[in-house]
């Protein structure tokens, strides 16, 4: 029964991982999301955001939590920085650190006109995505902030960019907006493009999800984020 439990805690952390992860410049806002996997509270994302100009910075923090964070301890930290300029974000360096209990990682991505270089102790795989081939593409950090930061009538539920980790290549979309009680709630695809294993294509290539937002002042406000995920539904609810 326990070893049962035990590959149950490690496939949530593992989803954990997988669906994500500075300092301030200017004033600095933040938030706290509960992450459920399976209905089970599995974690915590805190994250903050910063603009100054047409600097940008962001850091976040990933973390088991509970019974979860009692069995198997995960740990994912994450920042950017870069230059924002009429809604495009192009990022200067990112960086990041895991840590599972039984392994630490470091990963830092630096950016030469938009053209991404990766430094990490991991030999590179023959199937990951050439850097030299990722212009344009932002960091994982600036993933993050560019799903859940507060948005405008005019930016709501119209986002579409690439994002590349150091491996792999993804495309990520959000649209079709339809009313929730509060406010909106928008449709989304993570969809895979380059990097990834026959075994992991096999798995699948699109995993839909949701953002709900609701109306603050104005703006819209990231209140929950659903993701579908290979190992079931993990959901971040704000606090």
């Amino acid at each position: 029964m326990m070893q049962k439990k035990t590959k149950f805690v490690k496939s949530i952390l593992a989803c954990l991982a997988i669906t994500f992860g500075s300092s301030a410049i200017a004033e600095t806002t933040s938030s706290t999301f509960n992450i459920y996997l399976r209905g089970i509270k599995a974690g915590q994302l805190k994250y903050a955001y910063s603009e100054s100009g047409s600097n940008y910075s962001a850091s976040g923090i990933i973390q088991s939590t509970g019974i979860i964070g009692a069995l198997a301890k995960y740990k994912f930290t994450a920042s950017t920085s870069g230059t924002l300029s009429k809604g495009t974000y192009a990022p200067r360096a990112y960086r990041e650190e895991s840590d599972t209990g039984r392994r630490q990682s470091e990963k830092t991505i630096s950016y030469s006109n938009g053209i991404p270089k990766v430094s990490e102790r991991k030999l590179p795989k023959p199937f990951w995505a050439d850097p030299a081939q990722q212009k344009g593409t932002v960091d994982p950090m600036t993933a993050i902030s560019i799903v859940l930061n507060d948005k405008t009538d005019s930016t709501v539920c119209q986002t579409n960019f690439d994002m590349f980790d150091g491996a792999r290549r993804v495309q990520i979309t959000v649209g079709s907006p339809s009313k929730s009680e509060n406010g909106l709630t928008c449709k989304g695809l993570y969809k895979r493009v380059e990097g990834f294993s026959n075994r992991e294509l096999s798995e699948g290539r699109n995993f839909p999800f949701s953002v709900t937002y609701v109306n603050k002042s104005g703006k819209y406000q990231v209140s929950e984020f659903d993701v579908s995920t290979l190992r079931g539904r993990a959901r971040f609810v704000r606090q």
